[in-house]
């Protein structure tokens, strides 16, 4: 009943025209963070679990029209082409967007999807070295949330495809065995 209750109430009632496709479009921000990623992740575990003609053809336009966005080096996202990456939260958007697109080939065998996912992994980790020194004085917050959710992406990524730069990224440059954090900011 309450999945039901969010899919007729929530998910179907959303925006996602003007609230989250439309600045993917544009790609015109200087900074920011919608979740188009998160959501298509739910709208792919939605149509997957109910089987509702409404949410996979919801699911299957969301997918559909962000690939759509996708540039030819990789980058999927709204930033404007000075703010990618090292803007604020623009990995993290990123990371979401391979999640969601991972997602989608875990439960419905979408290739183009899994396609999609590995263009954006490999736009970040070809610019990963190209991070400011002072990022996180730049955007006044910690680098973990600035990226929240990256190293879970690229380790289903990993789980998906087999393809160990993914996983090497976040043993290597995330350092995600040693993680042993505190409460930070």
């Amino acid at each position: 009943r309450r999945i039901d209750v969010t899919v007729n109430n929530n998910l179907l009632v959303l925006p996602a025209e003007k609230g989250f496709l439309a600045p993917f479009r544009a790609k015109t921000a200087p900074h920011g963070y919608l979740g188009l990623g998160k959501l298509i992740d739910a709208t792919v575990r939605f149509a997957a679990y109910t089987d509702n003609e409404k949410v996979i053809a919801l699911k299957k336009h969301l997918v559909e029209e962000t690939i759509k966005t996708q540039e030819r080096d990789g980058y999927i996202g709204m930033m404007a082409a000075p703010a990618r990456m090292w803007s604020m939260f623009d990995v993290h958007e990123m990371g979401y967007i391979i999640f969601g697109l991972t997602s989608d080939y875990h439960f419905f065998g979408e290739k183009q999807s899994l396609e999609a996912a590995q263009r954006v992994a490999d736009y970040i980790l070809d610019r990963w070295s190209t991070m400011p020194a002072d990022w996180e004085k730049q955007t006044r917050d910690s680098a973990h949330m600035l990226v929240t959710g990256l190293e879970r992406s690229l380790v289903t990524l990993h789980r998906e495809t087999g393809d160990d730069r993914y996983l090497a990224c976040c043993v290597r440059q995330r350092a995600l065995p040693e993680w042993d954090l505190g409460i930070v900011t």
